[in-house]
């Protein structure tokens, strides 16, 4: 079965503030949370935010490795 056509876009890096565009950098690097899903996270700055950072929900055990990888 073919994919279906992506509905949702990715806010793109030129369109983002100076901090957001930072907080995808490390998303890059580090790998957490994933660019494109920060990327469409970015759509509404506050869930983009809830999701940030090293501390918040994938780093320092904020949630089990388990239950990320689900």
């Amino acid at each position: 079965m073919p994919w279906a056509k992506q509905r949702i876009s990715y806010v793109p890096l030129e369109k983002m503030d100076a901090e957001m565009r930072t907080e995808m950098e490390r998303c890059q690097r580090e790998g957490t949370p994933r660019p494109e899903s920060s990327a469409v996270r970015a759509h509404v700055p506050e869930c983009f935010w809830a999701f940030a950072g090293p501390d918040v929900i994938f780093h320092d055990g904020a949630l089990e490795a388990a239950l990320i990888e689900r």
